[in-house]
């Protein structure tokens, strides 16, 4: 009887009507899917298979690499500039998994003032949709469009305060941390590991945040910054 999801008139305009119920209503998972706009081209904008991501962004993580090793080989030699490579690379995948943990937390758990229609939609496209319907395989991934603008945000600023080869090797290493995550994101949902390994263990993890405490268990790609932040959530019980 619930006409947000019944209608196949798309949802945007009509979801900030929920006001106070709409943090209850988002945390009543549905598992089909929810049509945001009327017209067929918008909604087809936010739809993105899982493989569009590697697809996209991991030919710019083998270009930046190939810059910055190119850069570091000319100064140190190949040995000391692929250990270089290694540490910077890995210290951008770090700081993915950090920047991970913050966004889910304090951006995509940011709760609305429900008595503003603005707040509630924009919630709804940042994260509510995917809580209401955590199952929608086409709406997992950051669609490529929007994710270029922050791409674009963060490069800008650490061009600006990073030598040219630091930049190359760090941010292919930031951008292939994201690459993972959200393919990470799609497999957890989607995706069948076996019990008792390491991916069993983050899908039920996961899957508990959904639909056991949503006020926990933030990482995804790692739970080291749940154990920091002391957010932990449940596992395997």
């Amino acid at each position: 009887d619930d006409p947000y999801l019944d209608d196949k008139k798309g949802v945007l305009g009509r979801i900030g009507l929920l006001g106070a119920d709409y943090w209850t209503w988002i945390h009543q998972p549905f598992e089909g899917t929810i049509r945001l706009f009327d017209s067929d081209f918008l909604e087809s904008l936010t739809r993105t298979s899982w493989w569009v991501v590697p697809l996209v962004w991991m030919p710019f993580v083998v270009l930046f690499t190939l810059a910055g090793l190119y850069d570091l080989h000319g100064k140190y030699g190949l040995v000391t500039s692929a250990g270089i490579w290694a540490f910077l690379f890995a210290g951008g995948v770090l700081m993915w998994t950090l920047v991970e943990y913050l966004l889910h937390r304090f951006v995509f758990h940011w709760h609305p003032n429900t008595e503003s229609k603005t707040q509630i939609v924009l919630h709804f496209l940042i994260h509510g949709l995917h809580h209401k319907t955590p199952m929608d395989g086409d709406r997992l991934v950051f669609p490529p469009v929007p994710a270029l603008l922050i791409i674009l945000v963060f490069a800008s600023i650490y061009i600006s305060i990073l030598p040219w080869a630091v930049f190359c090797c760090f941010g292919a290493g930031k951008l292939c941390g994201y690459i993972l995550y959200d393919c990470t994101h799609y497999y957890l949902h989607h995706g069948s590991p076996r019990p008792q390994t390491n991916m069993h263990y983050k899908k039920v993890y996961h899957h508990n945040h959904h639909f056991k405490d949503y006020d926990v268990a933030f990482g995804i790609s790692t739970q080291i910054w749940d154990h920091v932040f002391e957010t932990v959530g449940l596992g395997p019980l």
